[in-house]
């Protein structure tokens, strides 16, 4: 990997090379290589969680349309 990838991702949001940055570990091409499945997981469990994260947003608000509107629905 080039250096101006490394840092795109860091600015891109990957958590992993910023952490990998924060820490001031070496970014050669061969300590990535030899923890790409590392970061193939680590970027997995992000995707992962953030979908878990959007769906129980929805199931919060569709929960609380449903409480409104079946309040709104009693009080009329």
């Amino acid at each position: 990997m080039t250096l101006l990838l490394q840092y795109w991702l860091v600015l891109s949001g990957d958590p992993f090379f910023f952490a990998v940055h924060l820490r001031g570990l070496p970014v050669g091409g061969l300590w990535v290589a030899a923890n790409r499945w590392v970061h193939f997981l680590f970027r997995m469990y992000s995707i992962v969680f953030f979908h878990l994260l959007l769906f129980s947003i929805n199931i919060l608000f569709s929960g609380l349309t449903e409480i409104i509107s079946g309040l709104s629905n009693n009080s009329v």
